[in-house]
């Protein structure tokens, strides 16, 4: 295909876009192509591996997620050997964190555990770096995009290099030597591991009966083995220790209980996890008068947690920065957690965000209690199966994956009936797209492969709604905004992997024939209404390399442009997306919703010119040490005129109730006067 291309027998080839990049070079002539900035599929690249082997599964997904922690941590392959080295000298003082020496194998056997050296972690960043160093090696002029970390904006994300397990001694049988999914059948029932005792996950409701985000799941997944909700069996866990060797034990099938995934679990618990179906934190809950506003005045307190948890390393960890202590008070029941808590003999609670969103609810007294802002560890919270069961692991899966793929694609339970019988009727113009028509199991097999029928998630929907819906129901976005488990395409990390094929739908989506505009290697001026081929209107712009002015406020919005290299000028007329690249940028901000990417480099953003924005800007990687923030024209004569929030996760900065922009993955109160120009 590339050959027959490059000879000019075909105008256009499509394939995926870090494949044709890499290819770039090969072609006769490689400066004269460019790849179009429009994406018409989803396509998630993964390695594949045999099924029913979990441990070498284990090995390969953690050595992908080290190149991944080491660039969260700051490791590279230029600073590991100096940083390994301080942390063994005899000065403590030198000491890194405890997660950095837990993942350079100094503290505890995490390589053990996979059956590898315990410096694993290490060699494969001294050897081949980090997943920065990785990408930039291969791909030194693509946009990461999606790919950055998801603490700049990305979707990549490590389980924690860490954890505990109270199972150490429990004995797991050996029965990978059955067909669950099969049995499962036969048996016409499910068997679900939950809490039971968790506000918000599963708790019983007046009657006794089950509710919560983790029984929905569960119903979810028996109406896609069986059609029918009811067909499901609650097991609570009797303790601590039988909450993962219960399901490698075969004593129940799937296990929704607020399971934190971690390196420790995987590879030593005979079990397998699902993606993450909730990412959280473990975070504080305290009464308003107990004079605790953070983390460091914490210290000294007594705090309640469960024994057995994660809970107490990451309180250690988080409280050795500030050289605080704690007094940890260990309990092994809710219950007995909060009469120790009404009661005074504790402080404060540390436990996962949304089950302590779920309690304040229960009180009598509410308003007097609140969370603390402080996150002190990831927790991302998974389903968990048998290991070495691929056809069981599979259904569970895609059963999550669909309830993201029903909300994306805007389905629901009030409305999918209606999509239903507008894809059976006699007009094909009211049928959906391809894949929407896959995902119904109007179209395709893919229920069958999965040893389920075609239609399951019709039934899945039918029965809990989709994956936002089931939030909604059990926990009070306004306490505990979704952050995180948005959708992908939301800023989250919840991604609706596709079930066969993925086509976004071009019908609703107008198509510019204009070819792109183009830059060149000096400094220029491209300015829409003036540079012929460039409107302001849904066009494609490249800056090059140079110092370029890039202006689209003469169009309607909708572009594209593309800094590149250089300290560039963008001025933006509204709706349009932005990317600096590298260099010192500068985004005039003009209009409203304007999205934009500053890359490397100090940039400044201008999110008010004397208007306010018809709806706030959004960037989506500003740097709290290197970016600067613009206000102009407005009359805002001090940093403490403007009013700064969080809003599901990100900052949001207003004037006089006017929004003016959000900043993606940036906390508002880490912003200051320093981050501000303001020129009344």
């Amino acid at each position: 295909m590339f050959a027959d291309y490059d000879a000019g027998n075909i105008d256009a080839l499509s394939t995926d876009r870090s494949l044709i990049y890499g290819r770039l070079d090969t072609l006769s002539e490689p400066d004269a192509h460019h790849i179009l900035d429009v994406e018409f599929s989803s396509e998630p690249i993964a390695m594949v591996l045999p099924e029913d082997d979990s441990q070498w599964n284990n090995v390969v997904k953690w050595v992908i997620n080290a190149t991944i922690e080491a660039e969260e941590l700051g490791l590279n392959s230029d600073n590991i050997e100096q940083i390994l080295a301080v942390n063994k000298d005899e000065n403590p003082n030198n000491d890194s964190d405890p997660a950095i020496r837990r993942f350079l194998g100094i503290e505890s056997q995490l390589g053990e555990v996979l059956g590898l050296p315990n410096d694993f972690a290490y060699n494969i960043v001294k050897l081949v770096g980090n997943y920065d160093e990785i990408y930039d090696r291969h791909f030194p002029d693509l946009e990461r995009d999606r790919n950055l970390l998801y603490s700049d904006g990305g979707l990549l994300y490590s389980p924690p290099f860490s954890g505990s397990l109270d199972e150490d001694n429990a004995t797991i049988i050996d029965n990978d030597d059955r067909d669950l999914l099969q049995e499962i059948k036969d048996r016409g029932i499910l068997k679900l591991g939950i809490n039971g005792q968790k506000p918000g996950f599963s708790f019983p409701d007046e009657n006794g009966s089950y509710i919560g985000f983790d029984v929905d799941l569960g119903k979810a997944i028996a109406v896609a083995v069986f059609n029918d909700s009811n067909k499901i069996e609650f097991v609570e866990r009797e303790d601590r220790v039988t909450w993962l060797t219960n399901v490698a034990n075969g004593v129940v099938d799937v296990t929704a209980a607020q399971v934190t995934q971690n390196l420790v679990r995987d590879g030593k618990a005979g079990v397998d996890f699902i993606s993450p179906y909730l990412y959280t934190g473990q975070g504080f809950l305290v009464r308003k008068d107990s004079g605790i506003l953070n983390l460091a005045t914490l210290n000294g307190h007594e705090v309640g947690l469960f024994s057995g948890t994660t809970a107490e390393q990451n309180l250690q960890d988080a409280m050795k920065e500030y050289g605080g202590t704690f007094i940890p008070v260990y309990y092994d029941n809710l219950d007995e957690m909060l009469a120790g808590y009404a009661q005074g003999d504790i402080d404060a609670i540390i436990n996962d965000l949304p089950l302590l969103g779920g309690l304040i609810d229960t009180f009598s007294n509410p308003d007097e209690h609140l969370l603390l802002d402080d996150v002190i560890s990831k927790e991302p919270l998974s389903m968990v199966v048998d290991e070495n069961q691929s056809d069981w692991k599979d259904a569970v899966y895609w059963v999550q994956y669909g309830l993201l793929q029903a909300e994306e694609y805007g389905i629901t339970q009030d409305n999918i009936d209606q999509i239903l019988a507008d894809n059976t009727d006699s007009n094909p113009d009211n049928d959906s797209d391809i894949s929407t028509r896959i995902f119904l199991g109007i179209e395709g097999n893919a229920g069958e492969l999965l040893g389920l029928e075609n239609d399951y998630m019709v039934n899945v929907i039918k029965a809990v709604g989709n994956y936002g819906e089931i939030y909604e129901r059990h926990f009070d976005s306004d306490i505990l905004p979704r952050d995180f488990n948005q959708l992908s395409g939301d800023f989250g990390l919840q991604i609706p992997y596709p079930q066969g094929i993925t086509v976004n739908p071009t019908n609703d989506v107008s198509i510019n024939n204009e070819p792109p505009v183009f830059g060149s290697l000096g400094n220029e001026t491209l300015d829409a209404g003036i540079d012929p081929g460039f409107d302001g209107t849904d066009d494609i712009v490249f800056g090059g390399s140079g110092n370029d002015l890039i202006d689209t406020v003469a169009g309607t919005g909708g572009n594209r442009v593309y800094g590149q290299s250089g300290n560039d000028t963008l001025t933006l007329g509204g709706n349009d997306r932005a990317f600096g690249g590298t260099g010192d940028d500068r985004f005039f901000l003009l209009g409203g919703d304007n999205i934009v990417t500053g890359g490397a480099g100090a940039d400044q953003f201008w999110i008010a010119n004397a208007e306010i924005p018809e709806s706030p800007h959004t960037v989506t990687d500003f740097d709290l040490e290197d970016d600067l923030l613009n206000i102009a024209g407005l009359g805002v004569g001090s940093f403490n005129e403007l009013t700064l929030s969080n809003e599901d996760g990100n900052a949001l900065i207003a004037f006089e109730e006017n929004k003016l922009a959000q900043l993606i993955g940036v906390n508002a109160d880490s912003l200051s006067a320093d981050h501000f120009g303001l020129i009344q």
